[in-house]
């Protein structure tokens, strides 16, 4: 590398023009014989006997976002935005270059989420929209905070015990982005209204549980992109739906025994807690390339997901 042709501060220049950006999860080894370059697109080697054989394994491991000068330094400014350089980083390996990346950027930043049901997972996904820098949350619950709820919901304690879900919940998002919109509901809501709700939101997570199917039939009525959970026994799961897709139906009404415990297992509502914050992430981002959606994914609590 020389003056023209170079990686310096992740910005990557050749013939001493700005061209790319360094993906900046990349990791180096050295074996003593070779160098390797670990990144989006797999590991790639070179022995250290001259530039050309660096570019190519820069750009055969996926190394380099390549964009304008102008592109590469917004992207760059993003990185250097603690509140958006890790989910800015984490982008960076599912874009195809610096404007593809600065695309969905800006389309988290403008999106608007609504979260129906705000205990242990609802809660968690909220946070973790918020995390990702989505602009506006509407926050949908009409219960109150009871001391069964500490073993799984965790921006609660028992001096909250008797205040509504959506109002502490709002506050703690706003204890840590206090740039964001949130919206809070905290009566109890018919079927119609979730669904006008839902239509005016760009992405709708239902957790609620009361009655039971109310995430099935959102997803039937409702034109956004729905995606919602269930624990059930020992098991968890969780589905989108947008565009239409259909839904199963079936002739069996159940209900609630009379003594039931909802057997909600912190660690099983953290595992979807997390799995549904990035099915909702990831829609948000690339959301108009997207037509149909239709996921879903079921595992046994006490098993790693990918060994069903």
């Amino acid at each position: 590398m020389d003056d023209r042709n170079h990686v310096r501060d992740g910005i990557v220049s050749v013939g001493g023009n700005i061209v790319g950006l360094c993906i900046p999860s990349t990791v180096i080894g050295n074996d003593g014989e070779k160098i390797y370059i670990n990144s989006r697109d797999g590991i790639a080697s070179f022995k250290p006997d001259g530039a050309e054989s660096f570019w190519e394994a820069l750009i055969k491991s996926g190394s380099i976002l390549f964009g304008s000068a102008e592109e590469v330094a917004q992207s760059a400014a993003y990185l250097k935005n603690p509140r958006l350089s890790r989910t800015t980083s984490y982008l960076c390996t599912e874009s195809s270059n610096c404007a593809d990346l600065i695309k969905k950027v800006c389309n988290i930043a403008s999106a608007n989420v609504v979260i129906i049901g705000c205990g242990g997972i609802g809660s968690l996904a909220a946070m973790n929209l918020a995390g990702a820098g989505v602009a506006k949350l509407t926050l949908i619950d009409h219960d109150t905070i009871e001391e069964s709820n500490l073993n799984r919901q965790f921006f609660w304690t028992k001096q909250h015990i008797g205040l509504p879900k959506v109002n502490v919940l709002r506050s703690e998002i706003f204890a840590r982005y206090s740039d964001i919109d949130v919206s809070t509901e905290s009566s109890l809501l018919d079927i119609n209204s979730i669904v006008s709700l839902a239509d005016a939101h760009d992405a709708c997570i239902v957790i609620a549980d009361e009655p039971l199917g109310i995430s099935a039939n959102i997803a039937a009525l409702s034109r956004a992109f729905v995606v919602s959970d269930a624990y059930f026994h020992r098991y968890s799961c969780y589905f989108a739906r947008f565009s239409s897709c259909e839904i199963g139906t079936s002739s069996i009404n159940w209900s609630r025994g009379p003594n039931i415990i909802a057997p909600s297992f912190g660690p099983a509502n953290t595992e979807i807690a997390g799995a549904i914050s990035s099915l909702c992430l990831n829609y948000l981002s690339d959301r108009h390339s997207l037509d149909s959606v239709n996921v879903n994914y079921a595992w046994r609590s006490n098993r790693l997901a990918n060994q069903q």
